[in-house]
Order: structure tokens, then C-alpha cells, then sequence
């Protein structure tokens, strides 16, 4: 009993520093505990060849099939260093909830139907759990990915279990399915399967890193003019543990429009100021005029494949860049609620392209 205690205290110790870790942008204290919690486990188990063998395939399976989640936008996690596999925190919180299977839940033994509950419960409130800290990112909706996170876990734990046990039973084909798992896994870290947005022929990147802080796209849209001609194909993307709904809030974010048409550089001015008061206070807007009015004298003629981008970092400012060329950085976080509200404001440009933006009905 005082092993099981001591174990589950281990846990929990690294689940929060992995997850706090990333959230506050050190995505290596997790790790770092975590190894030293994985020694600690390892001193004190009487078979460490079994255990070494059960830790690297939770490992190794866990981070596939986060990995996987990854791709298919259920969540995305913060502390990633590459956008096609998931980050190395969330390898070692997978290698540290194995070191339970034999103590603190070695009651779910045999009994697979309590851990597929177990584990469709548990899992989803990880995870969200992880979502309100910071460290995981979920979809506006969370309800369907915490639905596919419940079947997902109903699933992998009972395996988890079986596998805990067929270990010392099956030495041979435990070490059949780690050889298995390890090829799977190899094979997910190919750049090759690196995960973008493309949206009308156009590629935008899942994540940008700007003055040290990292954005993850978000939400991709079209804008449609006259309902039948393409306008322009835009890419909105959010800090870590930025909910939509905060997006003209003094948050991280990044707007990127690739136009498909030729557009001469005064018409960008009019178009914000026919839309700008429909979005921004009288008074706000008077305020504002002196810096509305400097960006707006930077914007050149764009031809076909152009893209300009309005990235706002706390602190720093709302730039402004013609294919990744920065023009100039426009002070504060009222200026950047007041022009990022032209496309996500109460009236804006096109509400079909807001929606697509934030993923929002």
C-alpha cells in the first residue's frame, strides 16, 4: 500500500510538471523530472528488464497515437518542437503513467472492462485538464474531441493492462509487439507526414515562433467576392492556450491573407476605413487615427501569390510584413483589437471568413 501511495504521488508530481512545464514555456522541466522520477521507479522495481521493456513501448505507442490525434486536429499540444510529432513531454507523461500499471492501478489487472471505463473517463479529464493549464490546446467545441478521447482511452488502457501482464508470461511476444510499435513510431517521425493547412492550392505552416513565442494556426478560410470570384485565402493563428473567443483580446496572434488577385496598395486603406468604424468606438477610432494612418501609407500593390501578414505579439506590437519582409511594427494592444477587428470584429469583412477563422458556428 505505501508503495501504491508513494507511485501515485510519483505521478502526479510529473503529470503537473510536464503539463505546467509546457504551459509556461519550459517544455523540458518535465522531462528532466520525469527522468529522475523514471530512475526512482526503476531502483525499487525487482524486474527492471520487464519494466524498462513496458515503459518504452507506453512511450513509444503513446506518443504515436498522440501524434496521430495531432494530425487529425483533435488537439495540439504547446511545447512542440516540430509540427509532426508530438513534443517530448508527452512521451515521458506516457512512460510515467506505465510505471503505475504495476503498483498504483495493479487493481485493474484481469479486469478489462473497469479499466476501459477507467480509462474513458480519465483520459478526457486529462486532457481537458491539460487544455485549462495551458498545455493542450483543444478545438473551440471541445465535446467531439473529448468524445474520441474517451473512445481512444477506453481502448489503449485495457491494452496497456493486458500488455503489463503478458510481459513476464510472453516474453517473445512482447518483445514481437515493441519491435512492431517501434517501426510505427519510426515511421510517424517522418518529415514527410508533416502537417499543413492547404486551402485553395495555398499551404500555410501549422505554427510560426515570433519575438520567442510560438502561434498555432488556428482556422483557415476563403473569402468569396460577389459570392462567385475568390478574393483571398487567409490563416488565423493563436498563442498557446488562447481560446477564439479571446482573439481581440492583448493575446498572441497572427492573420496571413494570400490573394489571388491584383490589389493596388491605397485600395487596402479604403477597405479599412469603409470597415473600421463599424467595428471600433467613434472615440477609439479618433485615438487610433495617427497610427491607422501610418500603416495604411506602408501598404504597396500586391500581384497574385503575394501574402501580407499582421502578427500582434503583448508587449511588442502588431507587425505588419509583405511575404515575411517586415514593413513596420505599430504599437499597442487597443490598435491591434481595433484592426484585427476589421476580419474578426461583431461586423466584419465576411462573416463566412470569420467563421472559418475562429471555427465557430
Amino acid at each position: 500500500m505505501k508503495h501504491a501511495l508513494l507511485n501515485a504521488s510519483a505521478f502526479y508530481i510529473g503529470w503537473f510538471a510536464c503539463v505546467l512545464g509546457a504551459a509556461q514555456g519550459y517544455p523540458l522541466l518535465g522531462p528532466l523530472i520525469g527522468a529522475v522520477l523514471l530512475a526512482w521507479h526503476l531502483l525499487l522495481t525487482p524486474n527492471v528488464m520487464r519494466e524498462v521493456q513496458l515503459l518504452l513501448t507506453a512511450g513509444i505507442a503513446g506518443s504515436l497515437l498522440d501524434t496521430l490525434m495531432m494530425w487529425g486536429g483533435i488537439y495540439t499540444f504547446v511545447g512542440s518542437v516540430t509540427s509532426w510529432v508530438c513534443p517530448l513531454w508527452i512521451t515521458v507523461l506516457w512512460m510515467i503513467f506505465a510505471t503505475t500499471l504495476h503498483s498504483s492501478l495493479s487493481w485493474l489487472r484481469d479486469r478489462y472492462v473497469l479499466a476501459a471505463c477507467f480509462g474513458a473517463l480519465g483520459g478526457p479529464l486529462s486532457y481537458y485538464a491539460g487544455a485549462r493549464l495551458g498545455a493542450v490546446i483543444l478545438p473551440p467545441d471541445p465535446r467531439p474531441s473529448l468524445l474520441i478521447l474517451a473512445a481512444a482511452w477506453g481502448v489503449a488502457l485495457p491494452v496497456l493492462i493486458w500488455f503489463a501482464t503478458a510481459i513476464p508470461a510472453s516474453g517473445r511476444r512482447a518483445r514481437q509487439l515493441l519491435s512492431v510499435t517501434v517501426l510505427s513510431c519510426s515511421l510517424s517521425f517522418s518529415p514527410s507526414l508533416g502537417r499543413a493547412a492547404e486551402i485553395e492550392g495555398v499551404t500555410f505552416p501549422d505554427r510560426y515562433e515570433i519575438h520567442g513565442t510560438p502561434l498555432f494556426l488556428h482556422g483557415v478560410g476563403l473569402l468569396r467576392y460577389r459570392i462567385v470570384f475568390k478574393g483571398y485565402v487567409a490563416a488565423l493563428y493563436l498563442g498557446a492556450g488562447v481560446h477564439p473567443s479571446q482573439v481581440l483580446a492583448d493575446v498572441p496572434k497572427r492573420l496571413e491573407l494570400a490573394y489571388f488577385w491584383p490589389i493596388a496598395g491605397p485600395d487596402f486603406g479604403k477597405a479599412a476605413d469603409a470597415l473600421l468604424p463599424e467595428n471600433v468606438p467613434a472615440e477609439t477610432l479618433t485615438r487610433l487615427r495617427p497610427h491607422i494612418a501610418r500603416l495604411h501609407a506602408l501598404y504597396e500593390d500586391v500581384k497574385p501569390g503575394d501574402r501580407y501578414s499582421l502578427t500582434y505579439i503583448p508587449g511588442i506590437g502588431t507587425e505588419l510584413a509583405l511575404n515575411g519582409q517586415v514593413k513596420a511594427t505599430i504599437e499597442g494592444a487597443e490598435f491591434a483589437a481595433a484592426y484585427f477587428a476589421i476580419w474578426l470584429g461583431p461586423k466584419p469583412l465576411s462573416t463566412s471568413l470569420k467563421t472559418q477563422l475562429l471555427g465557430t458556428p
